[in-house]
């Protein structure tokens, strides 16, 4: 590895990756640097695992590996030209959908902005609530701008980050539709702002592959009748509430493949919840299949 050219160094780093937000190379690209073979590579770290902790080597879930197959562009030669790719939800609104917390998230508040990327969609959590005189109806049309932090705004719009103020969220509902997607949702709840853009699908060809193994997890154990979240929690193997359980359930309520018990009163201590027979049928005959 040593004496690396300028084209040896854009091959090394375009087989560099990010996952859990650290990057990372593959057991196969890292094999094919040394010049062995991959079966090779992993015996030797088998036989000297010690030398590998998990902060060192980690085996990729299979949802990870979904994820990092998405990422992939089949390249030709050292990091030469790429094929051209198309992008399941537009770039500027997932750029508006990075920079909105930034300017608008509130700073006091101990929680994190959380970015996630479902196979059918992409959720932005931004912890504070919407400006004062500003309701959820005003966003789908022009309205004056507040930003929570006019500091970081100024240098946002200088650098083009934001165009126009108080049209970032009419332009991500322009951009949806001129990209055939569903409108954006968006939602205060908990203290957080929530903005979820979905991927463009044919719901009539929906099947269990595009939730994620919380999610399906969630549909499996409630097949057998009606669930509080602890006993899903149990069912799924989970010690609490975990982000990724509450995003699952949010996310299959939202879609009505289960129901609440009580609808009336979401934050019941005795809530529990039941299948969507109607809505979650072809799931389950797809897994039947």
């Amino acid at each position: 590895m040593e004496n690396l050219t300028p084209t040896d160094y854009q091959l090394v780093q375009s087989k560099i990756y990010a996952i859990r937000n650290t990057q990372v190379m593959l057991d196969r690209d890292l094999a094919q640097l040394y010049g062995v073979q991959t079966k090779a590579l992993n015996q030797a770290v088998k036989r000297n695992i010690l030398r590998f902790p998990e902060r060192y080597c980690f085996q990729l879930t299979q949802q990870e590996f979904e994820n990092l197959k998405s990422q992939i562009v089949t390249s030709s030669g050292h990091g030469g030209r790429r094929t051209a790719c198309g992008y399941d939800i537009p770039k500027e609104v997932v750029s508006e959908e990075i920079v909105n917390p930034i300017v608008h998230r509130d700073y006091t508040s101990l929680a994190s902005v959380e970015v996630v990327l479902y196979s059918d969609r992409l959720e932005v959590w931004n912890p504070g609530q919407l400006p004062k005189g500003i309701n959820l109806q005003d966003l789908a049309q022009p309205h004056s701008s507040h930003p929570v932090n006019p500091l970081l705004a100024e240098p946002m719009f200088l650098a083009k980050y934001i165009e126009k103020a108080g049209t970032g969220t009419t332009d991500i509902i322009e951009k949806c539709q001129q990209a055939g997607l569903l409108a954006p949702k968006f939602e205060v709840k908990a203290g957080c702002f929530f903005l979820t853009v979905h991927k463009a699908q044919d719901k009539a060809q929906e099947s269990v592959q595009v939730l994620n193994q919380t999610e399906q997890g969630i549909l499996k154990a409630l097949q057998s009748g009606i669930k509080t979240s602890m006993q899903l929690l149990e069912a799924l193997g989970y010690k609490s509430k975990t982000g990724n359980f509450k995003r699952a359930i949010s996310h299959l309520l939202d879609i009505e493949y289960i129901e609440m018990t009580q609808p009336d009163n979401p934050t019941a201590r005795n809530q529990a919840y039941k299948l969507n027979v109607e809505n979650a049928k072809h799931l389950l005959d797809a897994k039947k299949q």
